[in-house]
This record gives C-alpha cells, sequence and structure tokens, in this order.
C-alpha cells in the first residue's frame, strides 16, 4: 500500500501463502521484498490483460483514447480519482495507444495514488473523501479548523464504542495528546493524522491480544 498498489485479491493468484501472511504482525526484510516483487508483476499482469480486452484486435491493435479512462478503472478503480486532473495537465495525449504507453500511464496513476496515500496518512482518496464530509457537517471555522469538543464528537460519530469504552476512549485522549491536539482546533490533516495514530494503536492492541 505505501508504495501506491492496492491491488487486494489481484495477488492472491501467486503461490506465496497469503492466509499465514495476513495472520502474521510481522514480515522480515527478505520477504517484504518479495512482496513488493509479487505486487509489481501482479500490477504489469493486469494492465496487460485490461490491454488485450480493450484494445483493438484483442490487444494486437492500439487503445483508443476514449477507452483509456475504463481501462484505468479496470486496473485499479482508485485511479479514476484522479484522471480528471491528470487529463487536464496532460497536453500531449495521442488518439491511440500502444502497450508501452499504456503501462507508462498506469506507472504514473500508480505513483499518484501512492503519493496521496502518503499525504493524507495512509488513508485512500475515498477514504479521505468520506471523512472530509463527516469533518464538514460539524461546521469548521473559517479557517478549516474543528474546535476540540467537535472532535470529539466527530471521533465519536466515526467509534460509537467512545461512548462507552473507556479503554478506547484514553487510546483517543493519548492520541490527540501525542500530536499535541488535546485543546486546539484541527484542521482536515490534522485530524486524519490523529486518527491514524488511534486506529494503529487499536490495530496493535488487537495483535498483542491475539498472539497471548
Amino acid at each position: 500500500e505505501w508504495n501506491g498498489f492496492h491491488l487486494g485479491m489481484s495477488v492472491y493468484s501467486s503461490k506465496t501463502d497469503w492466509k499465514d501472511r495476513l495472520t502474521r504482525s510481522k514480515v522480515g526484510e527478505a520477504e517484504f521484498l518479495r512482496i513488493c516483487r509479487e505486487q509489481e508483476e501482479a500490477e504489469t499482469r493486469i494492465a496487460r490483460t485490461v490491454f488485450r480486452k480493450y484494445a483493438e484486435k484483442g490487444g494486437a491493435g492500439p487503445l483508443r483514447r476514449e477507452k483509456l479512462q475504463l481501462a484505468l478503472k479496470m486496473v485499479n478503480v482508485r485511479y479514476t480519482s484522479f484522471f480528471t486532473d491528470w487529463l487536464k495537465k496532460t497536453t500531449e495525449l495521442p488518439g491511440q495507444l500502444d502497450f508501452e504507453d499504456f503501462r507508462d500511464i498506469v506507472a504514473s496513476f500508480r505513483q499518484m495514488n501512492r503519493d496521496a496515500y502518503r499525504a493524507h496518512s495512509r488513508f485512500t482518496q475515498k477514504e479521505v473523501n468520506s471523512l472530509d464530509d463527516c469533518f464538514r457537517k460539524l461546521g469548521p471555522d473559517r479557517n478549516g479548523k474543528l474546535l476540540h469538543g467537535k472532535v470529539a464528537e466527530l471521533f465519536e460519530s466515526l467509534y460509537p464504542a467512545l461512548k462507552w469504552d473507556p479503554k478506547l476512549r484514553e487510546t483517543m485522549r493519548n492520541s490527540l495528546k501525542l500530536h499535541s491536539a488535546t485543546s486546539k482546533p484541527l484542521s482536515l490533516d490534522g485530524f486524519l493524522e490523529v486518527l491514524r495514530t488511534f486506529e494503529d494503536t487499536c490495530a496493535s492492541a488487537l495483535d498483542e491480544a491475539v498472539e497471548l
């Protein structure tokens, strides 16, 4: 995910025991590098399959420009959120694309997905859009920030258990404290940082409970 692939189930056709990986909280460096290679290979396979589906003559011919957006969506649905802005900035886009052109475009969209993911505290663009809607409903001030009381309200709207679970509420307070946000207003980006810390802490606690 950190590299922007977000391929999910598309890599499960590999011979790797993914069930074993997903039930372990840690992997070594060699295994991590192998996972990265598998993701790269999986994206290339997906791009090739999609190109053959939407290009002329079953992939032997070019991909027409009007089918590019649909083809990118079939490679990774997350790429669609970047297409309009990318198209506005792209001054030279031929009417027909060969596979190398298409593969280069897929790589550029993965980089955009990666950059957005890293900039938003490892939340996807879809998640950011949803959280932004929740954030705006609580009425940020003219500087785009929520007062501390409303930040707590936002947390509770996302995690109702905060209302009755003292341990969860303590995790929220510690997350706010870690980011020096116990009393100051928070922007959306600031809230995302706190929320990421909160969710990572909760996930770590669950991993520890499973290992016991």
